[in-house]
């Protein structure tokens, strides 16, 4: 599984922190947490505002880094 992360506006992130808070999630199994990650400014969208996942993929979002832990 991939992630495509947009991040607020002057707000940092820790991977470190990140797979901390995803393996605290009881919600979510181990298989459910994103191997590999990249921040982007904003995620494609269709004109009715869903996110284009195949866009993602063709941007290169299978060949980032994985997540720490």
């Amino acid at each position: 599984m991939a992630a495509a992360l947009v991040l607020a506006p002057g707000a940092e992130l820790d991977p470190a922190e990140l797979a901390a808070f995803l393996r605290a999630q009881p919600d979510l199994g181990p298989r459910q947490h994103p191997r590999r990650w990249r921040i982007v400014d904003e995620l494609p969208r269709t004109p009715s505002f869903k996110v284009l996942r195949r866009a993602l993929a063709a941007d290169g979002i299978d060949a980032t880094a994985p997540l720490p832990g």
